[in-house]
């Protein structure tokens, strides 16, 4: 729904199981797919501000916590362009598309 959406976002409530999870510029990562890169994955960007509070939701450190675990979340999910860059930091041409919904709130997230 959010690529036929783009780039409008779409509220949405999406069913899945953390296959990985990952780490960039202060937000956690918790992805569908074990490669964040695939184009079948959902990635849900839990901001630095909501981190702990759910941490608490999952009962410990998310990079293990919530590796298998079904979710529910509900969000707004957004096809995002993610860059690649070349080793001077500059920005290529290269680029792939990301579904994310971005958790600012704690209540957004239900294991189940």
């Amino acid at each position: 729904m959010a690529a036929e959406s783009a780039p409008q976002s779409v509220s949405t409530t999406v069913e899945l199981q953390v296959l990985a999870v990952g780490n960039q510029r202060g937000i956690t990562y918790l992805n569908s797919e074990s490669d964040y890169r695939d184009q079948r994955n959902v990635s849900i960007a839990i901001s630095p501000e909501s981190k702990i509070k759910v941490e608490a939701v999952f009962g410990g450190e998310l990079s293990k916590a919530a590796i298998g675990k079904h979710i529910l979340v509900k969000g707004t999910a957004k096809r995002v362009t993610i860059w690649f860059f070349d080793n001077n930091g500059q920005r290529s041409d290269k680029y792939y598309y990301q579904t994310q919904i971005l958790v600012s709130n704690p209540d957004q997230i239900q294991i189940i």
